[in-house]
């Protein structure tokens, strides 16, 4: 009945939306999610994307701060700014949702925490792509729930030097200059960013610098794209893994680099190499590291050949890829030796392992009327086990230009992390022993896409086995890492933005509106556990924001959520708790000339006190004050 009813409002929506429109003009929006480039209008999944105007609206500092206020992603957090947050899609975990910056696959395989240590700022990136529900047909065992590409890539023939300060709620501070410049044909950006804050509670304090680099070059029919960056990261990290250890504490650096070559006239390809180094230090306590202590570091090669080309039967994709993942570590693995100086430490990596994932793909689509039709499958041996095949099935029907429908079957694949594997924590104990986690998908709705509107409403079925998660007994402190056999979610998904190329009032224009909407429950076998994330998803999620023009050179934009998590937590005194639902208000004020913006924006304006995360108390209102600085340059 309930999606009975939310079928009826769309439809509704629709008929009043375009009675008000006199020509419908299809979007254009290219996708790079698929090795085979589709138009936004063409594809059967769910996927929202968030454009530059849109970034530079929102009250957000950062990538995360962004997705919790305007896209159907579950960002648990533990701190603020980049500090460190957790994302997931559609009631999975963290661990179950594919990073991609500019196409290129980032995931940490020590565990999902590090999933966000990004190299790139938010005021770098030209729109952020967000594919919901399962696509390991595509990518491999990473993407079970989801994936999110990040996009910095641009074609722009201009010189531009940008500059940005800000500052705050407990002494924050956010500097940022970057340079997107030419030299001969190449197009190339250059961007440093370095934040920090006293911290809102005791030891939360951080300091986080990065910097990126981007080249672009045409040659003759190709186009090449080397791409290099830097994360660094200090922060206090207050409860975040126990409530028993207030004073931890954490230092990450990440450096990422790859080289991707475009082309073809026919036979389009798109190889790609990649590296990602990551070094983790974590302390139990932070005015005595001795006490427990963690270092890691993993490396991660990849190297990706992918095809595409387009016949009278459709347009068919195919190619494959490798992925190296090492890790040395203090607590992770298997006995190495000789062991490994740790850098800019006393200790030894004594611990480490290594594994490799192969994967082929094929996918082909085709067109039949008003039918598209989408098959493919995945491939994939981990360590030269026995090659499983994932495949899947999607189709369109184009009711008209403009509103179709969709429906998709998939099978997606996770391996589990090394922190899942080999955790000898105080509290934690990983397990060897892990299997992959398996996921079943079922997923039909309807789709609306015209000049002014993107929406979607779709229903949803999930059965995974072989879940990977935290659990504990009732009357044990240890949480252990398991397969808890299966879990099966619903859920329902609605998005509506309508962009408003022209007003009536000059005065007041409103741009642009977003709403979304998920519900999502789950079921579980019945085995008595407690689960530390599996079963800790938002049951009701919702997010609206509004981007208007007060009056000359004034915009003004503010966002709300609303959050209802299943699931509980222990408190500071152990007892076990239910997450309570909350609301948050954003808004952001600009006064824009020509060539400089000045700005000020509050987030959590009510001062409301809610938990992303466990007993991680998220801090009240957050005021800042800045001004942007976009100047030409010249050579």
């Amino acid at each position: 009945m309930r999606y009975l009813i939310f079928f009826n409002l769309f439809f509704l929506l629709q008929h009043t939306v375009f009675s008000q429109t006199d020509t419908i003009n299809l979007s254009t929006v290219t996708i790079s999610d698929y090795y085979a480039p589709k138009t936004l209008k063409n594809t059967a999944r769910v996927i929202q994307i968030i454009n530059r105007k849109e970034i530079a609206a929102l009250p957000a500092h950062t990538v995360n701060e962004l997705l919790s206020q305007i896209a159907q992603v579950d960002v648990r957090q533990r701190g603020v700014g980049e500090v460190q947050s957790d994302i997931s899609i559609r009631g999975g975990t963290y661990n179950q949702v594919l990073i991609l910056l500019n196409g290129i696959m980032i995931n940490d395989p020590q565990t999902g925490h590090h999933n966000f240590d990004l190299p790139v700022s938010l005021e770098d990136i030209q729109r952020i792509e967000i594919l919901e529900g399962a696509a390991s047909n595509l990518y491999g065992p990473y993407a079970l729930n989801g994936a999110i590409n990040i996009v910095t890539e641009t074609d722009s023939v201009k010189n531009d030097f940008f500059g940005k300060l800000s500052g705050g709620s407990f002494n924050s501070y956010n500097g940022l200059i970057s340079a997107a410049y030419h030299i001969g044909r190449s197009n190339q950006l250059l961007s440093f960013k370095k934040s920090g804050s006293d911290g809102y509670r005791d030891n939360t304090d951080y300091q986080i610098l990065h910097g990126f680099y981007q080249f672009n070059l045409p040659i003759k029919k190709n186009k090449l794209m080397l791409q290099a960056g830097l994360n660094d990261k200090k922060f206090g990290a207050n409860s975040f893994y126990s409530p028993a250890f207030p004073d931890q504490y954490e230092k990450t650096k990440t450096f990422f680099s790859s080289a991707k070559l475009s082309g073809g006239k026919h036979l389009h390809y798109t190889p790609s190499i990649s590296w990602r180094r990551h070094f983790d230090y974590f302390v139990l306590k932070r005015n005595n590291p001795e006490f427990y202590k963690n270092n890691h570091l993993t490396d991660v090669f990849q190297c990706k050949i992918p095809f595409y080309f387009t016949s009278n039967l459709g347009k068919t994709a195919f190619g494959t890829g490798i992925r190296k993942e090492i890790i040395y570590s203090t607590a992770l693995g298997s006995t190495i030796k000789p062991t490994i100086l740790i850098p800019n430490d006393t200790g030894h990596y004594q611990l480490g392992t290594h594994r490799e994932n192969f994967y082929f793909f094929l996918d082909h689509s085709y067109n039949i009327k008003k039918f598209l039709i989408n098959g493919g499958i995945m491939i994939n041996s981990f360590n030269l086990e026995n090659p499983k095949i994932f495949p899947s099935l999607n189709m369109v029907y184009a009711f008209n230009s403009y509103y179709k429908w969709f429906g998709l079957i998939n099978r997606s694949v996770r391996y589990p992390t090394f922190t899942e594997l080999y955790y000898p924590g105080l509290q934690n104990k990983g397990n060897p022993n892990l299997k992959p986690e398996k996921a079943l998908s079922f997923e039909t709705g309807i789709k609306l896409n015209n000049k002014h509107i993107i929406s979607h409403f779709s229903i949803f079925r999930r059965h995974s086995t072989d879940v990977i998660d935290w659990v504990k007994k009732s009357d044990t402190a240890i949480w252990n890492s398991t397969n808890i056999t299966t879990l099966t979610t619903y859920g329902a998904s609605f998005s509506f933005s309508y962009t408003f190329h022209n007003s009536i009032n000059k005065n007041f224009a409103i741009k642009q509106i977003n709403a979304n909407y998920q519900y999502i429950t789950s079921e579980k076998n019945n085995i008595d556990y407690i689960s530390h994330y599996a079963l800790n998803y938002l049951k009701h999620q919702i997010n609206l924001s509004l981007v208007t023009n007060l009056f000359k050179h004034f915009d003004w934009a503010i966002s709300f959520n609303y959050n209802d998590r299943n699931g509980t937590y222990y408190n500071q005194k152990n007892i076990k708790t239910d997450y309570k639902p909350y609301v948050i208000f954003n808004t952001k004020l600009n006064y824009s000339l020509k060539n400089i913006c000045f700005f000020v924006e509050s987030q959590n304006i009510l001062n409301k006190n809610y938990i992303d995360f466990g007993n991680i108390n998220m801090p009240g209102r957050i005021v800042s004050i800045g001004i942007s600085i976009k100047q030409g340059l010249f050579y």
